[in-house]
């Protein structure tokens, strides 16, 4: 699989788990251990997806990290949320912020990777949707040339 992902998670041992889980799935993966990591790391090399969990240590929890991506120009990254946090307010913010999807520690690993797939899977038919879009409009543009001499 060409696409990369990228999880922010300072949980060791869970951050490991969950790189190997990907990798057994024939994903891409990095990981990054704060959002201060996980921000210059997308500055430095481009993501499809990012996995954050939304407590992080160093000022900048999961949620901020991605607004801050998405800022820098990386609007089309898909982004799942997960976290233990049970309160009504991160998970509305994680919506006001763009994130795509938001899952609830413990989570089983087939809802953990029916959701990393699922997002792919837009974001495979997003980018084929811009690729048509592209051509439609190159064809018309050639049309124009054409019927102008």
């Amino acid at each position: 699989m060409d696409e990369r992902i990228l999880v922010i998670e300072d949980d060791a041992t869970f951050l490991e788990t969950l790189l190997r889980l990907l990798k057994l799935k024939g994903y891409n993966v990095k990981g990054a251990k704060d959002g201060v990591e996980a921000v210059e790391m997308v500055r430095r090399e481009p993501f499809d997806l990012i996995i954050t969990d939304v407590r992080l240590p160093g000022g900048m929890d999961g949620i901020e990290a991605v607004s801050k991506i998405k800022e820098n120009g990386n609007s089309k990254i898909k982004t799942m949320v997960i976290t233990g946090c049970a309160d009504r307010e991160t998970p509305l913010r994680a919506i006001k912020m763009g994130v795509d999807d938001y899952i609830y520690k413990p989570f089983e690993i087939e809802e953990f990777l029916h959701s990393v797939e699922r997002n792919i899977k837009n974001l495979r038919l997003e980018k084929e949707r811009e690729r048509y879009v592209n051509t439609v409009e190159m064809s018309n543009k050639e049309l124009v040339l054409l019927y102008e001499i």
